[in-house]
């Protein structure tokens, strides 16, 4: 109980900042119209998915109650989950139904707890002010065991994101360098083949050049031998 109580303090202090900053996440007493019926509900609104919130909090009733949480599974994925006659110790003694209904609202999923001892019957601050308290509070320790892992999870994400980015920036940073020190390698390299052409077109001038010279000397020897020979 006393650690009930401590989650209702802790969840209470942040709830205000959270409603506060970006609706990350708020509780509050409202009603909702279920099988035709106007029931007191405790609404939640919070960031993860809608399937995600799910699957956590029926894993989590599973272990925490001891229940079946019938609506998501295999090829199921119903907006209410609902635990059937069920005794959940800390809220009565007597058998219940637990509902869930949860849906995605956008950006954001919303989530109602809402129970009932019979048809009409409801889990009521009025009717049944203590039971409705203890719901109160296992939505509180729910919230407090599924939050802070799941954003921890979403940070653990992003760091090795950005890990991994900051690794692929340094490579291209790397890979750039050797790039800018191949460059300047083949710049000298060009510089040298350029100096080396230049060298080569004067020498080519030079033997072609030379190239005429030795065929005008050929055909002045040979028509001297051939004046020679008259």
């Amino acid at each position: 109980m006393k650690n009930n109580i401590l989650i209702l303090i802790f969840f209470s202090f942040f709830l205000t900042a959270f409603s506060l900053s970006g609706q990350e996440l708020a509780v509050t007493d409202q009603t909702i119209n279920y099988d035709d019926q106007n029931q007191p509900s405790i609404k939640v609104i919070l960031k993860p998915d809608s399937k995600t919130v799910k699957k956590a909090y029926r894993d989590w009733m599973e272990d925490n109650y001891d229940v079946d949480v019938d609506g998501i599974g295999f090829l199921k994925n119903k907006d209410v989950l609902k635990v059937e006659k069920s005794k959940l110790k800390g809220i009565s003694e007597n058998k219940m139904d637990l509902n869930a209904k949860i849906i995605d609202k956008g950006d954001y999923t919303e989530m109602d707890i809402f129970g009932s001892f019979g048809y009409d019957l409801h889990v009521d601050p009025n009717t049944y002010p203590q039971e409705y308290r203890r719901m109160k509070t296992m939505v509180y320790a729910f919230l407090n065991d599924f939050l802070p892992g799941y954003y921890e999870e979403i940070v653990e994400n992003t760091v090795e994101k950005i890990d991994e980015l900051e690794e692929d920036e340094n490579d291209a940073k790397d890979q750039l360098a050797d790039n800018r020190d191949e460059i300047e390698k083949l710049k000298k390299e060009n510089i040298e083949l350029t100096n080396k052409i230049k060298d080569y077109e004067g020498k080519l001038q030079e033997a072609k050049v030379e190239l005429v010279n030795q065929r005008e000397q050929k055909v002045k020897v040979k028509k001297a031998i051939i004046e020679n020979n008259k």
